[in-house]
């Protein structure tokens, strides 16, 4: 569902008026800046967070940016196409998100599966079905 006026009026409101930063030192700064929840403490892992990052910082910023252009449309077209461009923003978001998750997730059922627990608690079936 797009965002209605009153809450692109309320973003509008939130966001400070004319910071301006050199954007390669920015991604620069925030490629290394991982939320710690997602940090696995495995080298590997936490290094394809910290590439992931930036892309996520970069969606999230797109994000914001289509519903400035949004609250700005003067025709309908310009509407239709802040929208769209808007909700694949909002769909990388989701998904980078999800795809940050899953280190932590695969690191889990690994020490699941090496403790001899079930990762996730189903039923074993085969062709002819439940075993």
């Amino acid at each position: 569902m797009p965002p209605t006026k009153r809450e692109i009026d309320n973003w509008m409101q939130r966001q400070p008026v004319g910071v301006q930063t050199d954007p390669t030192l920015m991604r620069l700064v925030t490629s290394a800046v991982v939320s710690t929840e997602r940090l696995t403490g495995c080298q590997e892992w936490d290094q394809y967070l910290q590439r992931l990052q930036p892309w996520l910082n970069d969606a999230m910023a797109a994000t914001q940016e289509w519903l400035v252009r949004l609250s700005g449309a003067m025709t309908d077209q310009d509407v239709r196409i802040a929208q769209m461009n808007y909700h694949a923003c909002q769909a990388r978001v989701a998904t980078l998100q999800e795809v940050m998750q899953l280190p932590n997730e695969i690191l889990k059922a690994r020490s699941q599966a090496d403790h001899n627990t079930p990762a996730v608690e189903s039923t074993i079936t085969d062709a002819r079905g439940t075993i």
